[in-house]
């Protein structure tokens, strides 16, 4: 049979009709097989008024963490959130048999399908500073259709400090100087605490809280001078934490956890070996009281010097000092110790700095000290150590040794009884006319300005007299410190002419005779012959200062002649008066060349002895004197009150 061509035609268009119409039905009848989603693409058809859609979705996703928000310090996680995953096609929740989820920790590599794979388990973040999380969903049936990416930065920090002292080791027995060092290692350091501290939990030495930022292996903290602090138990406490607030334990409950933020060693100090007789001495006693410049005495004023006389600082907390009054004792006492420097004082007064004449701030202030005038009636002084070992002591006196072994006590002479620097060898007087230049001024520094001419001692401070038979090792005993302050303290007595210009006063210049009064004190088998070498000198100063002096005098009763020799009384040694400065000298800064001489076996004609006696006016006898000094302190004998504690003293040096 044959078509014609419009047969052909029709029959074409209706095959492509059925065609069409069979490919529609083949798709409607798999439509529950495809989830529609919000975001699609179509294509269309219509046959017989009907319109058919053909599509397929892409996934959304979505992340949630807990916890929700950072625990820790500086926006850190203490505790590593954890990351939940979910995504949705269209309006309904996609499982996992939907979609497949991939996630990463990369700051710029999308996910892909060769990244980790979700499995619906949280994901923990690691540590990081920061941490990059990103993830993206893929339609399992085709991996074309993708999610955009979700992703989150986290700040995370789950680990705590690791810290060790790495010196001195644990339960090691210290002396000296010591090194104190450790480690701390963290991701992110903040800072760390390190002290020592005593039995009683009191801080002695360390930084402290130091802020860093780095972790270090074995880092020198600090030298540790043990000599500062008294010989006992103590415990070395080192602990960090880092940025996030991590510390471990945090209650400090397991110091001893090698791995974790806590260190705590215990160590023992042992500087000192046992304290023996000698080791600390009665250096310096005051026992006459002092006395002012106008002559005005005080009794009550006395102070006793304790000297160290080992390199190492000694403790002598709760010693006692047995005879600082007449059947009386004191004890030390104050802070955790009382520590006396290796080679340095101690100072006990019986009044503080302002109440008394020395310009020296004592050690402690114990109104009870009160020492006889007569040694037999007092008895002797003794140190003991808190056991109750007698560490040094004066001589014992017998009922006829009236006089103390050293000092002297006369009219217008209050020295003190020194120690000599061999404690073994005895006792000596404080003699400032046996004094250099420099020596006597610096001895003039320990007392008040109104109060340097009758007054001799070095309380607090090394003993100055030449007439210490140990007097080779005096340096030995002066430390750096002191003898840089010897060479810049000024002289005490004459500014100079720069300080007296600087106060602008009314300038006047005068010559004025220089006047002997006194009478020296010549023992027997000695000769003394005095010679003027300058008769005057030139003053300035206030005018009305200046024209009430017709004098100058100088006291040759402070002077005891022990030996033969020459004494030259210096232009420094003069009582010069108020607002008077020395302008010239004539000659040189001798006034007066005293020659001493062993008297000759033959005796002297009696008219040669009487000539240099009748030289010299006749000074008041100590008896005498002693009458007005106890006039002027009143029917006490003291012109202060009375009843200060003693102060307290902590692990620092007294």
């Amino acid at each position: 049979m044959k078509f014609g061509k419009k047969s052909k035609k029709n029959i074409w268009k209706s095959a492509k009709k059925i065609g069409l119409a069979l490919f529609v039905l083949f798709l409607v009848a798999n439509m529950n097989r495809i989830r529609p989603t919000s975001s699609a693409f179509s294509d269309t058809e219509t046959s017989a008024g009907n319109t058919m859609t053909a599509g397929y979705w892409v996934p959304e996703l979505s992340m949630n963490y807990t916890p929700p928000s950072p625990d820790g310090d500086n926006s850190f996680w203490k505790t590593a959130p954890c990351v939940s995953l979910s995504a949705k096609i269209g309006s309904d929740d996609a499982t996992l048999s939907d979609v497949d989820i991939y996630y990463n920790f990369s700051n710029s590599d999308d996910p892909t399908s060769s990244d980790n794979l979700y499995t619906g388990a949280c994901i923990p973040i690691p540590d990081g500073n920061p941490t990059q999380f990103q993830a993206i969903a893929l339609n399992h049936q085709n991996h074309d259709w993708k999610s955009n990416v979700v992703s989150g930065q986290f700040k995370v920090d789950t680990v705590c400090p690791i810290v060790k002292i790495t010196n001195p080791d644990d339960n090691k027995t210290l002396n000296g100087s010591v090194e104190v060092r450790g480690t701390v290692t963290d991701a992110n350091p903040d800072h760390f605490w390190l002290v020592v501290e005593n039995s009683s939990g009191t801080k002695v030495a360390g930084p402290g809280t130091v802020n860093d930022s780095t972790s270090f292996t074995n880092k020198k903290f600090f030298d540790w001078d043990t000599t500062t602090v008294a010989d006992g138990n103590y415990k070395i406490k080192l602990e960090a934490r880092d940025q996030a607030g991590n510390k471990c334990p945090n209650q400090s409950s397991d110091p001893n956890n090698p791995n974790d933020s806590v260190d705590w060693i215990d160590v023992k100090v042992e500087n000192r070996p046992t304290v023996r007789a000698g080791d600390v001495v009665i250096n310096e006693v005051m026992w006459m009281g002092s006395q002012k410049d106008d002559g005005t005495s005080y009794a009550e004023d006395e102070w006793i010097e304790l000297r160290n006389t080992k390199s190492y600082a000694i403790d002598v907390k709760n010693w006692n000092i047995y005879g600082t009054k007449k059947g009386g004792h004191y004890e030390i006492s104050g802070g955790s110790s009382v520590l006396i420097p290796g080679g340095g004082y101690l100072l006990i007064s019986d009044k503080d700095r302002d109440d008394s004449r020395i310009d020296v701030a004592p050690d402690f202030t114990n109104n009870n000290l009160d020492f006889e005038n007569d040694y037999a009636d007092h008895g002797q002084i003794i140190l003991k150590n808190k056991d109750g070992l007698t560490i040094d002591e004066t001589p014992n006196p017998s009922s006829s040794d009236h006089d103390w072994p050293a000092g002297l006590n006369d009219t217008h002479v209050r020295w003190s009884m020194e120690r000599n620097n061999d404690p073994s060898s005895g006792w000596h007087t404080c003699n400032p006319t046996a004094m250099t230049t420099d020596q006597l001024d610096r001895m003039k520094n320990y007392w008040d300005g109104n109060a340097r001419l009758y007054n001799c001692g070095t309380p607090g401070h090394a003993n100055l007299s030449k007439n210490d038979p140990s007097e080779k090792d005096i340096e030995e005993f002066l430390g750096t410190e002191e003898k840089d302050a010897a060479v810049e303290t000024p002289p005490v007595g004459n500014n100079d002419a720069e300080v007296v210009a600087e106060e602008k006063p009314v300038i006047v210049q005068k010559e004025f005779d220089i006047k002997l009064s006194g009478k020296l004190d010549i023992p027997e088998g000695f000769l003394a012959e005095t010679d003027q070498k300058m008769k005057k000198i030139e003053l300035s100063g206030e005018e009305k200062v200046i024209n009430d002096l017709k004098n100058l005098e100088i006291d040759l009763s402070k002077i005891k002649i022990e030996k033969a020799g020459k004494i030259e009384i210096l232009v420094s040694d003069l009582n010069l008066p108020k607002d008077a400065d020395l302008v010239t000298a004539k000659k040189d800064d001798t006034v007066v060349l005293i020659t001493v001489t062993e008297k000759p076996k033959e005796e002297p004609k009696k008219e040669e002895i009487k000539k240099v006696d009748a030289d010299l006016p006749k000074a008041d006898s100590p008896k005498e004197d002693e009458e007005k000094d106890d006039s002027a302190d009143g029917a006490g004998g003291s012109e202060e009150g009375s009843g200060s504690s003693p102060k307290s003293v902590d692990s620092a040096t007294p």
